[in-house]
């Protein structure tokens, strides 16, 4: 027997069923609840958060005092060095017994597996928007030092908003520019830590079964309460000391700004839930309201990143662009793929407005903000923006390939695949670049060189996430051509039989105005519009487009960089408490439901079907950008979000 081949040949038997992994792999030792594992993580988190912000905050507010130098850093102190390290320490102690399995230490083979804490896909630390924490995730002692990293950077960020441009020559005077500094500090930095006590409350009353709400609205009942008295005592604290003499700021008499000193210019980040904190301060009123949406953004992304088996983290929070977060294999080197076949979901995926509603199978749900549902998301579609448009039934019958790159246990860890071609392949677009547009094939290196329109010179396009995907809207009918723009990946585990997958797609454009047919069609062998009209072609599923079958390349408008990110078999869910889903979104809502607070889209576990083949069902909600036509953004309300799902089978395959 040729001993090299068992470790593949037990992996083909998990494969075939979960419960041959006792016979074949041998025990394994008891591990911890998950659950528990992803309680740990969000309370430990946001507990380190706090101590690494109180540990900053005392030390500036010691400046302000006048009882240590105005020109010490606090971030090298030795005392707040100190205080730090014990506080990452805890967080790691905390974790370890939680997430390490029987032997309380992360990185051991019973540790909770990654995908079961919503960590699978998350092969790099996101990091926070001004500050990078990239180290490579792969046990859980890695996820202890993301979380710490990030927990320090939005501790670092939000203690140095509050202080860092206070005027020095009022440190120690106890003047009345000096109290209103300490008040500035003090209030705004337990606003931050009193908001992120209450997302983390809420959210661990999610995880611990209590509701199934998004936090901080509707949530568990309390947060939004508990958020709103914080703001109440922050901004009466602030303007009782530096409003003047009505207690008001903005009122007129407030104590000049620059006698106080803070930032001429609010922080250039997006808090997810309240939009774009970068503004000029002039006076106590912006600088309660910049304190007010820098803490958001700080305690909305450390809050997220804490329970990322629940919810995305927010793309707003990240210095990268998903999904950079891929995993690096375990095992340089392919020693298998998957195979990911498209089938057809529901017959109705709903008109606009959902009327008529769609019809079943369902794959998720719209909510308004009381949790309540405004309408049911039919299974195999594609619902898009604020406005109303119906949604769209996604090709089935196409196959998309991924690579099984390394292996842990029972995780596979994917990739993108050469496949046999365009078609099924999975590998991310480039180096060279083209015209997509009306001189399709021409070497470019700027959009000038293909007649200006926007995002016409383009990475060249090596594979197509399926077939081309028609959109009837009357006169703005669309074909959309989806190629990767960079490789899919993500990973599947064998014993929670769940799929994660990343995949950032280049969707390309082409305002066809056929409504009967947006995207030309493989009829009869032949092709029947687009640049090979009439030519020999092979259709795809239902739908019958095909990428043998391209839309006129002179219809072409335009490019949505699309991620998604997660694709799950668990739960995808995109809130919004203000209604307004996705940065430089203008009209509320989503899919024409002005009311809609959230969107979730559930997978479907992997299935045994056969031998080494499952049925399952991917899930996903998004952000769609501006396409940079008036007309389809007008249309379909873009800015806006996105949601979809996709049913199939899945084939594993080790030689």
């Amino acid at each position: 027997m040729n001993c090299r081949r068992r470790p593949r040949l037990a992996l083909l038997a998990l494969a075939v069923t979960a419960g041959a992994l006792v016979p074949v792999m041998g025990p394994r030792a008891a591990q911890a609840d998950p659950v528990l594992c992803e309680r740990a993580l969000s309370s430990e988190s946001a507990k380190f958060t706090r101590s690494a912000t109180l540990a900053l905050q005392r030390c500036e507010d010691a400046k302000v005092i006048g009882t240590v130098p105005p020109a010490t850093d606090c971030s090298t102190d030795g005392g707040v060095v100190n205080a730090i390290g014990r506080a990452q320490a805890k967080l790691a102690r905390k974790v370890a017994i939680r997430c390490g399995g029987q032997d309380h230490t992360c990185g051991t083979d019973d540790d909770e597996s990654l995908v079961s804490i919503g960590w699978g896909a998350i092969g790099t630390c996101p990091g926070l928007k001004g500050a990078s924490c990239g180290n490579a995730i792969g046990n859980c002692g890695d996820i202890v030092t993301c979380l710490a990293c990030v927990g320090q950077a939005a501790a670092g960020q939000t203690v140095a908003l509050d202080y860092g441009s206070l005027n020095s020559a009022q440190f120690g005077t106890d003047s009345p520019e000096n109290f209103c500094q300490r008040s500035i500090g003090q209030a705004s930095t337990k606003f931050f830590l009193d908001r992120l006590k209450a997302l983390q409350k809420c959210w661990d009353g999610r995880l611990k079964g209590h509701h199934s709400n998004a936090c901080p609205d509707p949530g568990d009942g309390k947060a939004v309460t508990r958020i709103a008295h914080a703001e109440e005592s922050k901004v009466s604290r602030i303007c009782r000391a530096c409003g003047g003499a009505d207690h008001q700021c903005g009122g007129g008499d407030d104590l000049a700004l620059g006698q106080v000193g803070f930032a001429a210019q609010c922080s250039d980040v997006t808090a997810p839930s309240d939009g774009s904190c970068s503004a000029t301060i002039t006076d106590m009123s912006g600088v309660v309201t910049c304190v007010d949406c820098d803490a958001t953004f700080a305690s909305d992304c450390m809050a997220d990143l804490g329970v990322s088996a629940l919810v995305p983290y927010p793309q707003d929070c990240s210095p990268t662009t998903p999904p950079d977060f891929c995993p690096a294999p375990v095992v340089p080197a392919m020693i298998g793929q998957i195979a990911f076949t498209g089938s057809p979901g529901t017959a109705n995926c709903g008109g606009a407005r959902f009327s008529p509603p769609a019809d079943p199978p369902f794959s998720g749900e719209v909510d308004d903000g009381n949790g309540m549902k405004l309408a049911d998301l039919g299974l195999g579609c594609l619902y898009s923006g604020s406005a109303s448009m119906p949604g769209v039934a996604l090709p089935d019958g196409f196959t998309s390939i991924l690579a099984i790159t390394g292996t842990s246990g029972s995780t596979l860890t994917l990739g993108g695949s050469d496949g046999t071609g365009p078609a099924d392949c999975t590998k991310g677009a480039g180096p060279a670049m083209h015209c997509v547009n009306a001189n399709p094939g021409a070497s470019c290196t700027l959009d000038a060189d293909c007649g200006g329109i926007p995002s016409s010179c383009a990475l060249e396009a090596n594979c197509f996430f399926g077939p081309p995907t028609p959109v009837s809207n009357g006169a703005l009918s669309i074909c959309i051509a989806n190629a990767l723009r960079t490789d899919a990946c993500g990973v599947a585990d064998l014993t929670a039989m769940s799929t994660t997958l990343a995949v950032a797609l280049s969707s390309r454009l082409y305002l066809t105005g056929n409504a009967a047919s947006p995207c030309p069609r493989c009829d009869s062998g032949s092709c029947t519009a687009g640049d090979r009209a009439g030519m020999p072609c092979t259709g795809v599923g239902t739908k019958g487009t095909t990428l043998e079958c391209p839309p006129q390349s002179s219809q072409f408008i335009g490019t949505l960089p699309v991620s998604l990110v997660p694709a799950t078999t668990g739960t995808s869910m995109l809130p919004a408490p203000n209604g307004a889903f996705c940065p430089a979104q203008t009209t509320a809502g989503a899919f024409g439901l002005a009311g809609a607070r959230l969107i979730r889209e559930v997978g479907q576990p992997l299935t045994l079907a056969g031998l080494g083949t499952f049925t399952t069902a991917l899930g996903a909600t998004f952000c769609i950008p501006a396409s940079g036509s008036s007309l389809v953004d007008g249309a379909v309300g873009l800015p806006g979000p996105g949601a979809l799902s996709i049913s199939g089978t899945t084939t594993v395959n080790i030689p």
